[in-house]
């Protein structure tokens, strides 16, 4: 039977416990390696989680996006449109929601690690390693229109906007010219008021603003009564008929949680499947 060298057994005995050595989390490898040696490192682990422990509660990994109501606390487009409607109906609360949200997730992480050691000298050896990471996230987020108080900005009727913009138009203009300076409680509503007709116009632009108070419910009405009321107070403001007069119909379909999914994922594309 061959004997081998010592360099040789020595070679031979790092690359066996590399190989047959079981991977052991937070293992620490011999610090050097014998001069002229090379010594393989090989390691990998795999995790997954789908739970998360916050407070000392344990939750789905997922639980910040169970929302219920899903509303401008969960999407900042919403937050937005619920700030102008506050500004429109002169309220200091506002809820637009799409319903209620539910989402999980499972998270899988897959780490593998190769390096290497090489004795310089009897005291002194060189190592890296390279850590390769794989992580995969499937999520799965569901929403649930049941009492949705927001729907698809479909299009305001062009008789509405108009009136809006030319009321919008005339009261600056009398506001510009000083028909309001002789009186400053007067002049202070006039302010206000052009604030509301301009955030009003914004809300009809579907464009820029991709949801409305859905029709039939407390927060439609509720809008529709400000309308009312705006109308009567330009009234009073210009000195007669304002010329707006007419109310918009307020959408009152519902979105399928895919094209919610979908306006999340690219706010900027269309909204589709709404029940319109």
């Amino acid at each position: 039977m061959p004997i081998l060298r010592p360099a040789a057994s020595l070679t031979l005995l790092a690359l066996i416990a590399s190989f047959a050595a079981p991977s052991v989390h937070a293992q620490v490898l011999p610090l050097t390696v014998p001069k002229g040696l090379l010594r393989l490192d090989f390691s990998g682990r795999f995790d997954n989680y789908d739970q998360r422990i916050l407070a000392g509660t344990r939750e789905n990994a997922a639980a910040d996006f169970n929302r219920a109501p899903f509303d401008g606390t969960a999407m900042p487009t919403l937050a937005e449109i619920e700030a102008r409607l506050k500004r429109i109906m002169n309220v200091t609360n506002v809820s637009l929601s799409l319903g209620s949200s539910t989402s999980s997730e499972l998270v899988n992480i897959g780490t593998a690690g190769i390096g290497g050691a090489y004795g310089l000298t009897k005291f002194l050896t060189i190592w890296g390693n390279v850590p390769i990471v794989r992580i995969r996230v499937q999520p799965r987020f569901l929403v649930d229109t049941t009492g949705a108080t927001a729907t698809r900005n479909s299009g305001v009727s062009g008789q509405v906007v108009s009136q809006a913009a030319a009321a919008l138009i005339a009261l600056q203009n009398r506001f510009d010219t000083g028909g309001f300076d002789n009186d400053p409680a007067l002049k202070a509503r006039a302010q206000t008021m052009l604030v509301r007709l301009t955030d009003l116009l914004a809300l009809f632009n579907r464009v820029t603003t991709p949801f409305l108070p859905r029709g039939g419910t407390v927060v439609g009405s509720a809008f529709l009564g400000a309308l009312q009321e705006i109308q009567t107070e330009l009234q009073a403001l210009l000195g007669g008929a304002s010329g707006f007069t007419s109310l918009p119909t307020l959408p009152n379909g519902v979105f399928s949680s895919d094209s919610i999914v979908a306006f999340i994922r690219d706010p900027t594309g269309p909204i589709a499947g709404a029940g319109l």
